[in-house]
Order: C-alpha cells, then structure tokens, then sequence
C-alpha cells in the first residue's frame, strides 16, 4: 500500500477502499498526509459526505488541523464542498463553525473569497459568524464576498446586519473592493443598502479611483451627486 493511498483514496472518493484499508487498518483513521491534512480534510476536499460519515464513525477527528491550521470545514468551503459542509454542520456536534485558521480565516471567509456561494448560504444560516475579521487585514466576510463579485452572498449578508461601509485595517470598505474588481453588480447593491460611495481609505482613495469601468464610474459618480445633495443643509426659513 502506497504511503498516502488512504488520503488519495478519501480524495477520489473510493468509498470501498478507504473502507478495506480502514478494516485493515483503522489506526489510521487520523493518519497525516501531505500538507498534514487528515483522511477527514481529503473527504471534504472531495466533496463526500459519504466518507466524511463513514470517517467520523470511525473516530476521525473533526477538528483536526492542517499545515496551515485548516479544519475539515475550513477546507470544505475553500473547495466549494458544498455538501460535505452540510453533512458536517447537520451531522457533527458541538462542530466549530467560527474556528480560525493561521491567519484568523473562518470557514466563511474562504466560501466568501472564492466565491463558494452555496457553501456561503450554507454557513451564515447555520450562524457563522459576520463580524470575525482576518489577522493581517481585518477583513470581514463582506469585504470577501464584495471583492471575489458574489452579489447573492453580498446581499445575505447585508441582509443579516452586515455594515455595507465596514472598514478593514487600511479603512478600506466593500465598496472599495468590488470597484477595484470592477464588479457593477456589487456596486449597485452595495450603494443601494447606504455604502458611501466617496468614503476615503486610509490613504485618501475613493472607490471611484479604483475601477477601471466606464459604468461603474458613471455609477458612483451619480451616487456622489445624490450625497452630496442629502448632505445639503435645508435652505433658512423665510424671513417673518
């Protein structure tokens, strides 16, 4: 048997066989292969809730940690598993669903940065939380799902109280990201649920300096006009 064939085999999604090495062999059930990624972290990159059930009935460890302080939930979301996360979140209890990796990235942080966004729906419903915010940047969920252009997962959040100008470490905001992705879409929604769109970042940079489309800018530029208006103060009353 090859060094690593268990965790192949959890990543092909060979139920059989992981079930004859198992047999064989079930102190391996929380053997460590590549990148120190358990057999349970190889299901969920494969999308098998299947063997992620069979694993954990056999003592698989659902909080176990990757090279990079990865759990099987992170790495679920980080590869759109989508099915594997529901399994974990239905299935396992007392499951961290807000545990952070070695940059202090959530499970919903990874399905909000590559556009995961069943993965996402899956999360913010099963209560992950809105607010954790990354180690280097404080970032938070929104400021992911606005710059990876998921304008459903976008709206969700919004939706559950999510701060549409939310500022991170540089006082960068959403709107910031989805104008430097160029993601009208987001934009518009995100201007729509009261982001402000000339709110500078730390360095002085409107979201309008950051895109390079002739829509999105004409956007911005009429919610500018709008602001400006609202910020008007009222004319005095006449005089008596």
């Amino acid at each position: 048997m090859g060094r690593f064939e268990l965790h192949d085999a959890c990543m092909a999604g060979d139920v059989d066989k992981v079930k004859s090495i198992l047999e064989a062999t079930p102190d391996k059930v929380n053997a460590r292969g590549p990148k120190n990624r358990s057999p349970l972290h190889c299901a969920a990159k494969g999308n098998s809730p299947e063997l992620a059930s069979l694993l954990i009935s056999m003592g698989a460890d659902t909080e176990a940690r990757t090279a990079y302080k990865m759990t099987p939930l992170h790495v679920a979301a980080f590869y759109g598993s989508a099915a594997v996360i529901r399994y974990l979140l239905d299935e396992v209890k007392d499951l961290d669903i807000n545990a952070l990796d070695f940059g202090s990235w959530t499970s919903l942080h990874y399905a909000c940065n590559y556009d995961r966004s069943e993965c996402a729906a899956l999360l913010i419903d099963s209560g992950a939380s809105l607010t954790k915010k990354s180690a280097e940047l404080q970032l938070v969920a929104l400021h992911l799902a606005a710059r990876s252009g998921n304008v459903a997962t976008v709206e969700k959040l919004i939706k559950k109280g999510c701060n549409p100008s939310q500022r991170n470490l540089f006082y960068t905001t959403p709107l910031h990201l989805a104008c430097q992705n160029d993601h009208l879409d987001v934009v518009r929604f995100l201007l729509a649920s009261g982001a402000s769109p000339d709110a500078p970042d730390e360095a002085g940079i409107t979201p309008a300096q950051l895109t390079k489309r002739d829509d999105i800018s004409r956007t911005l530029e009429e919610a500018v006009k709008a602001a400006v208006e609202r910020r008007r103060p009222p004319p005095p009353p006449p005089a008596a």
